[in-house]
């Protein structure tokens, strides 16, 4: 196998048993072994397999996880602020317009005393909520994009926004009714953070390394079965008739 020969990863028959038990035990301990495999419709040669190839792939993650590099302190930051707009809830209202011309107008006639709704109702070229008086659904500021969503964490609440928000979509003109920010306990630790940013890493690694293994092997597909193929993606392309 690739793993044994590139990594040097072998598991004994005991040891293979051994996970074997471990997932079976896992699984449902109250069930007589024979029953649980029957109710699922495996056979025992299944289960071992499968605790091999568990084996397996958790040797070759960790062997690939001695090329991966520790993730920067600048990695960790953009993923807490990503947690972050994630776990903040907020209710935005906004005037949409094609250029910052007219959303520049469209902000001075809310600072002189229109109503916000009025001129969203008015000008607004988003029909979803102009409809509404420019009112979006409450939700997690990670549903917006970048520039909307870092605009709702820092906009003050029940003043309209001073700066016009550009976006693909056009300019915003920006008003935060309501913001909740989460809780401290809520939000994940900068090791936590680090620990799933190096398992991401890990995993990308393991993909790429079996995407290798898998378009150098010499596979053979019985015909009626369909032929193998290695791009885009190695498998087996099924008979169209």
């Amino acid at each position: 196998m690739a793993a044994s020969e590139q990594f040097g990863i072998g598991f004994t028959d005991e040891e293979v048993a051994a996970e074997a038990d471990r997932i079976y035990e896992t699984a449902n301990a109250d069930e007589p072994r024979e029953e649980f495999l029957a109710s699922r419709g495996v056979t025992e040669e299944f289960l071992i397999n499968i605790a091999r190839q568990g084996l397996l792939d958790g040797a070759v993650r960790e062997a690939l996880s001695g090329d991966i590099s520790a993730p920067s302190q600048e990695d960790i930051d953009a993923e807490m602020e990503t947690a972050v707009a994630s776990l903040t809830q907020v209710c935005v209202s906004h005037i949409l317009l094609n250029t910052e011309a007219e959303a520049q107008d469209a902000m001075d006639r809310v600072n002189a005393g229109e109503e916000f709704g009025a001129v969203a109702t008015e000008l607004s070229q988003d029909p979803g909520s102009a409809a509404n008086d420019g009112i979006l659904p409450c939700g997690s500021a990670g549903q917006y994009v970048p520039e909307f969503r870092d605009a709702s964490l820092v906009a003050p609440v029940g003043d309209v926004y001073e700066t016009l928000v550009g976006t693909q979509f056009g300019f915003h003109v920006m008003l935060v009714t309501d913001r909740v920010e989460p809780a401290e306990g809520d939000l994940p630790t900068e090791d936590e953070i680090a620990d799933t940013l190096e398992a991401t890493a890990v995993a990308a690694e393991l993909e790429t390394w079996f995407l290798v293994q898998m378009t150098s092997a010499d596979v053979t597909v019985v015909e009626e079965y369909g032929i193998w193929q290695t791009t885009p993606q190695p498998g087996v392309i099924a008979p169209t008739e």
